[in-house]
């Protein structure tokens, strides 16, 4: 679903706090097994929220996009109620 692996869910490490930033890079040297266990033990390197559908991965919030996982039926009724 993602295209850099674990790269892709976690935060960017020159936007992150000092901290965050080893933890990411010290991330980065481990193999994609090790980093899952990893990360399993430091979720405040990830990007929140991380939303899965079946075939769609979203990273990061962006309003355009996380309509994506609405149901039809709410976006529609969502859109009439505004109007």
């Amino acid at each position: 679903m993602t295209d850099k692996g674990l790269e892709d869910i976690v935060k960017h490490p020159t936007r992150s706090k000092s901290e965050t930033r080893k933890g990411i890079l010290h991330l980065y040297e481990l193999s994609f097994n090790e980093g899952l266990e990893y990360l399993k033990h430091n979720t405040n390197l990830l990007q929140t929220p991380i939303v899965l559908d079946d075939n769609k991965l979203l990273v990061g919030y962006n309003s355009e996009e996380i309509r994506k996982y609405l149901p039809q039926k709410y976006r529609r009724y969502h859109l009439e109620k505004c109007q």
